[in-house]
């Protein structure tokens, strides 16, 4: 009934029979059928006010709005101050509260939730915990994957997935959780068990406008947390440091750092190593110290590992387990992935898509190369432009050859933005400009000698590219295995 859907909604004013029988939520009105429950909102491009009439006339029951309604008497109306919560709320009741029967994990962070989330759900699975996945790359739903359309979709798509895993037998589920996501309700009634706070660097400043109120965002997740729950944080980050000043009283915390944080945290890599084949190193736990030998490259995914084996230790699996289950870990699409073409230049794919990030990629590998590190990377279009010369200037001081190159161009002019990262670099002298992705591509590969590496940086596991004019077959792992492969012909 609608009173059970609208509970403990706060409602501003409501009109109508509220025992009546509700077939389904939606949010879409052209996806409402006769005996639906319509929630809609003021969004930042279009006002969904505007399309109650289409919802009513295609049979919804009863409409929650943040304005007033004087339409149909016949209709059941409620008013809110957030339509997005609301929807949240409905759609948690109406799939039954699938949250409350899984034990959920959310992780949050500039750069790294899908490679953590990813290790976290492997593990799981081979402690025999069935789990679901929610993340940028993919959703997992018991056996069945799904290609994600977004980090964190919206609410009523991710209580749907929940209730679906629920009725897989899934115990737990690992979750990331996007900034846009925070602020807009899309993990409103949700209850996590364990949240993970991976780092903090700039990004999406075109939605939150300032550094502080995408802090702010991500600190939501923390802020929620219920008693008994775990906060796994990152505590080589300051805002890491933050977070933990403002925990709820009755959340466990429990640290993790790579021993450059003058914080003493719980996790703690010591002596590590990096090789052309993986990453080693040894963790101490409050249980004792262990070897970690896992399949990834880079220093930063170091972090990544940590805070896995962090949320890993809220399940109660041992060091002997992990020391065991790690060096199988599986590669994640996208995420600094090698193009496996027998050449003599070694060809990674990565989503490095903040100033940071290239950082931290190119930085890694820097030890790893024999000869010339290079990099192809563009921008994305209508997002974070205040980005652009920061990744510029990243790519030219720490890798030998830069080609600038189109990503996501969207509704943007792919020069204009080429022409912004070019600002940020117009003293150096080791970048060059190819607005076709495919000929960037291509030109790296064709001019690799033995003992490089190069780096497709942006778009990782992305199948498409979106200009003005659409979206695009395209891969850059596809694309650079065809020159690869035509190369050593």
């Amino acid at each position: 009934m609608l009173c059970d859907i609208i509970q403990d909604m706060e409602l501003l004013e409501k009109r109508g029979d509220f025992s009546i029988e509700i077939q389904q939520v939606r949010y879409q009105s052209s996806d409402v059928q006769p005996g639906d429950l319509f929630c809609t909102w003021q969004g930042e491009n279009s006002d969904g006010h505007d399309y109650i009439d289409d919802a009513v006339k295609r049979g919804a029951r009863a409409i929650i709005t943040e304005k007033n309604y004087e339409g149909s008497s016949e209709v059941a109306w409620a008013r809110v101050v957030s339509g997005r919560k609301a929807l949240a709320q409905a759609s948690s009741n109406y799939f039954g509260r699938p949250s409350s029967r899984l034990r959920m994990v959310g992780i949050t962070g500039t750069n790294g939730k899908t490679s953590t989330a990813t290790l976290i759900h492997y593990i799981l699975e081979c402690a025999g915990l069935k789990s679901g996945l929610l993340g940028t790359v993919e959703y997992r739903i018991g056996e069945k994957k799904i290609a994600a359309s977004r980090t964190t979709p919206e609410s009523w798509d991710c209580q749907k997935m929940l209730a679906e895993m629920v009725k897989e037998n899934c115990v737990a589920t690992v979750m990331e959780v996007s900034s846009h996501a925070l602020a807009l309700d899309r993990v409103e009634g949700i209850t996590f068990a364990v949240g993970v706070f991976t780092n903090l660097t700039q990004d999406h400043l075109d939605f939150h406008k300032t550094m502080e109120a995408y802090f702010l965002a991500k600190q939501k997740l923390f802020l929620g947390l219920k008693a008994g729950a775990v906060a796994v944080v990152n505590v080589d980050d300051v805002h890491g440091q933050r977070l933990l000043e403002s925990m709820p009283q009755n959340v466990r915390t429990l640290t993790y750092t790579k021993s450059v944080s003058p914080y003493k945290a719980d996790i703690q890599a010591e002596d590590i190593h990096y090789t052309a084949e993986g990453t080693s190193f040894n963790c101490r736990t409050a249980e004792g110290v262990f070897n970690v030998q896992v399949p990834w490259l880079g220093e930063f995914n170091v972090s990544n590992i940590l805070a896995a084996l962090a949320t890993a230790k809220t399940f109660g699996i041992t060091n002997e387990q992990l020391a065991l289950w790690l060096p199988q870990a599986p590669p994640v699409l996208g995420r600094l992935q090698r193009i496996e073409h027998g050449g003599e230049c070694q060809v990674l794919v990565d989503y490095a898509h903040t100033d940071d990030a290239v950082k931290n990629i190119l930085t890694s590998l820097r030890p790893l190369c024999n000869n010339r590190l290079k990099i192809v990377i563009g921008c994305g279009g209508d997002r974070d432009s205040s980005k652009r010369p920061l990744m510029a200037q990243a790519a030219c001081e720490y890798a030998d050859e830069v080609i600038f190159t189109s990503d996501n161009p969207r509704s943007e002019d792919p020069e204009a933005i080429l022409q912004q990262m070019i600002k940020g670099v117009s003293h150096q002298k080791n970048f060059k400009v190819i607005i076709s992705r495919e000929e960037a591509i291509q030109n790296c590969i064709k001019s690799g000698q033995a003992g490089d590496i190069i780096v497709l940086a942006g778009k990782g596991h992305e199948s498409t590219q979106e200009t003005k004019e659409g979206k695009f077959p395209f891969s850059d792992y596809n694309v650079a295995l065809r020159y690869l492969t035509e190369k050593s012909v």
